[in-house]
């Protein structure tokens, strides 16, 4: 074997070895990364009814020991719509609720290291936790995209074009939410005490907004009813997923206001009572969340 053919050799085994470690590390990093998976795209979502994915009535189990909160599981009967998702209803004005959230430090210049939502809500005792931005990630940190105000403070700067969930003081003893449609509208809000940034407003004024692609996935979202004091989480699992739409049909089935959307896709999980959903055998890191302990 001459010298040439020696060095082709080794060049392309030492590329094959290259290629396969690089299919390797991007497949490990896209079980961690943020912004919502690629969803599948349908343009016959009408062929579904709301009654594949919206009971009659919802039956509602209250927590023995903090009756404030309760839950609601749907699992579809429709094979060719398998549907799950989870549903909470937290009642704001029980004055046991303690409103927490990570992380409670932010450089937008270092960003945050990412921690996942199991940990936090054990950290803080949590009830119940959802996550919520969107964020870009780094080596070492993650970038929160989008309105972070834990406390009331900015951490994370506004985009305009996504909405985000807002607490605000309704008493001495206990908070309302609302929802405002662009996340620039912040600024003129008084006795914020939170705020906590998504993806898109998908229910305003009763009314189910439209979006130019339909597309099921995995979601997080939260709606608010008409006075503000009744919040609703909502944690869609995938196969196949719900769309924007129909996130928003169902919130306004719950007599909500208003409705938003957080991250969702691979990022999407709930935390309640001892448990994640979906449920995985690892953790997935997430840059932001919020929660309910007991005061």
């Amino acid at each position: 074997m001459n010298l040439n053919l020696h060095i082709d050799l080794f060049l392309k085994k030492r590329l094959l070895v290259f290629m396969g470690s690089l299919f390797l590390f991007t497949s490990i990093l896209s079980l961690f990364s943020c912004v919502s998976t690629k969803s599948t795209t349908s343009e016959a979502e009408d062929l579904f009814s709301e009654q594949t994915y919206i009971p009659e009535t919802f039956v509602w189990t209250e927590f023995e020991d903090f009756p404030c909160i309760s839950f609601y599981d749907f699992v579809s009967e429709n094979n060719d719509f398998p549907v799950k998702y989870h549903l909470i209803k937290i009642d704001l004005k029980n004055s046991n609720l303690k409103l927490v959230s990570y992380p409670q430090n932010y450089s937008e210049k270092h960003g945050t290291k990412p921690k996942s939502l199991s940990d936090f809500a054990q950290e803080q005792n949590c009830v119940v936790a959802i996550n919520t931005n969107p964020f870009s990630r780094t080596i070492f940190s993650q970038k929160i995209k989008g309105l972070f105000a834990p406390e009331g403070k900015i951490l994370s700067a506004p985009e305009e074009r996504y909405a985000s969930l807002v607490f605000l003081k309704a008493s001495e003893s206990y908070l309302k939410a609302t929802i405002i449609p662009s996340q620039n509208e912040f600024s003129a809000i008084k006795d914020a005490k939170a705020a906590f940034g998504g993806f898109f407003s998908v229910l305003q004024d009763k009314t189910p907004l439209n979006f130019a692609i339909k597309s099921y996935d995995r979601r997080s979202a939260a709606g608010v009813s008409e006075d503000g004091s009744i919040l609703y989480l909502l944690l869609v699992e995938e196969n196949p997923g719900l769309s924007y739409q129909q996130c928003a049909k169902l919130f306004l089935n719950l007599n909500c206001e208003s409705a938003l959307e957080f991250d969702g896709g691979s990022s999407a999980e709930l935390y309640l009572n001892g448990k994640t959903f979906p449920q995985k055998f690892y953790k997935v890191p997430q840059a932001t969340g919020f929660g309910f302990a007991k005061r």
